[in-house]
């Protein structure tokens, strides 16, 4: 088998350039030549062609994080602006001037991205499969060990008091770490592990109506079959394109499912159903768009908090916002049990022009944070942001030469860093999950890889 190093060197550059100057071109003729949309779009679009060209070789976590969060704060507001706010409801819609927006908007992306990539190592994002192949070799049952203790700690979340929950429901993510490790393995895709660890998940799903957890570990399997298998650049796009209609799927009829009158496994059931009674919705194609692009669209939040702020509906924060959520994300409840919990509205009642009843979750996202503590200074704490989630993999890339297996779980942890998730809550729930995973580690090497794993002379465990 060819060192993973030398097939490295023998790929050939990638034309990211070549295709974003024209995609560029287009989007200029597309947007009316309207240089704010223009650039926002070629800034997604730089970060979706480097994380498609970056598929097959690594798990190319930066560019996943530019790609999600520059749909979200710069793509997908600017579709809304030029074209889709008239079809969405008005609550839901972008606000204010789009030149105020995205003078905003773009700066704080770029430094967001700046403190994503800024002093990052290709090696930091890749897995070196011949190690943990070394490992899987001699522990060939570790992965279906993880998937079982993974889908007993799923099963039994309804049983642990809440003050244990978060770290059973950590444990729990084992089953797709043993999914995962079964893929870089030598050996084909086991359906049985499949089933295990992503048949729990969609029954949860699909009983529940909620489907973060779903759509997100999904993408984390496309990554690692990828990894495995290096399909082509057709097959990776149409694996693009295939998603993009699961997603949309999902998009149209889980509100329906939230409408049944209970929520069960039954929903599977009456998917066929409800297909069939959301497209019969008579829905202009300008509509049916709209309702999938303004969820994929954070922006509408922060255009809002920016136009409320302009009619005076709150002060600038100073910073006391922010140190508020450094103090949410890193105290724990035992110390500080009335502090705010994950899902309540009382910052987005607060700073965002509108009101919404207890039991509903909308996230404000950090260009809206940093808005509230400086206006658009509120940059430099998007930077910061950046920054947060670039340690946070440069820490698994350490963590990993000391234990081989440590990059297979940063999907774990990366998976709460979205654009659509308070931050407070992502970052608490990222170190949380960081330190859990940490001591998970330490107990498969002390107590279960006890003897040294060599890969080519070299320790693979010391």
């Amino acid at each position: 088998m060819e060192d993973t190093n030398t097939i490295q060197k023998n790929n050939p550059v990638k034309p990211v350039g070549a295709i974003l100057i024209p995609v560029t071109i287009i989007s200029f003729v597309l947007f009316d030549t309207n240089i704010y949309y223009t650039v926002a779009a070629a800034i997604f679009f730089h970060q979706f062609i480097s994380f498609y060209f970056n598929l097959n070789e690594k798990i190319p976590l930066r560019n996943l994080a530019g790609m999600m969060f520059t749909l979200n704060y710069l793509f997908g507001p600017a579709l809304m602006f030029h074209w889709l706010n008239p079809f969405v409801e008005d609550n839901y819609s972008m606000r204010g001037n789009a030149e105020d927006y995205f003078t905003y908007a773009i700066p704080a992306m770029l430094l967001f991205l700046t403190g994503l990539y800024i002093f990052a190592k290709r090696k930091e994002e890749e897995i070196n499969i011949n190690k943990i192949r070394a490992i899987l070799e001699r522990y060939p049952w570790m992965p279906l060990q993880f998937i079982l203790v993974g889908v007993l700690a799923s099963f039994s979340l309804p049983f642990v008091p809440s003050q244990l929950q978060f770290v059973i429901s950590s444990i729990a993510y084992l089953k797709f770490i043993g999914m995962f490790l079964s893929l870089l393995s030598k050996q084909p895709i086991n359906f049985f592990y499949l089933a295990l660890s992503y048949g729990v998940l969609l029954l949860q799903s699909f009983s529940s109506s909620m489907f973060n957890d779903l759509l997100n570990m999904l993408f984390f399997l496309a990554i690692y079959l990828c990894i495995k298998y290096k399909p082509s650049g057709f097959l990776n796009m149409g694996g693009i394109i295939a998603g993009l209609v699961f997603l949309s799927l999902i998009q149209s009829i889980k509100f329906l499912l939230r409408e049944q009158e209970s929520n069960s496994i039954e929903n599977l059931q009456k998917i066929p159903e409800l297909v069939q009674k959301a497209q019969s919705k008579n829905l202009s194609s300008d509509e049916k768009i709209a309702n999938i692009v303004f969820r994929l669209s954070q922006g509408w939040v922060t255009s809002s908090s920016m136009d409320y702020k302009k009619k005076n509906g709150f002060e600038f924060q100073n910073g006391n916002h922010s140190l508020t959520i450094l103090r949410l994300a890193l105290m724990p409840r035992i110390i500080d049990p009335d502090r705010m919990v994950v899902g309540d509205g009382t910052f987005f009642n607060l700073y965002s022009g509108h009101t919404i009843s207890e039991g509903t979750s909308i996230a404000l996202g950090i260009l809206t944070d940093g808005f509230i503590d400086y206006g658009q200074n509120g940059i430099f704490i998007v930077f910061i942001f950046g920054l947060i989630i670039n340690g946070f993999i440069k820490f698994y890339d350490y963590l990993d030469d000391k234990f081989a297996l440590a990059k297979v779980f940063l999907p774990v942890c990366f998976f709460y860093i979205r654009p659509d998730t308070d931050t407070f809550s992502s970052l608490g729930a990222a170190v949380k999950t960081t330190i859990v995973i940490a001591i998970l580690l330490f107990v498969t090497y002390k107590f279960y890889i006890q003897d040294k794993v060599t890969f080519k002379g070299q320790e693979v465990y010391e």
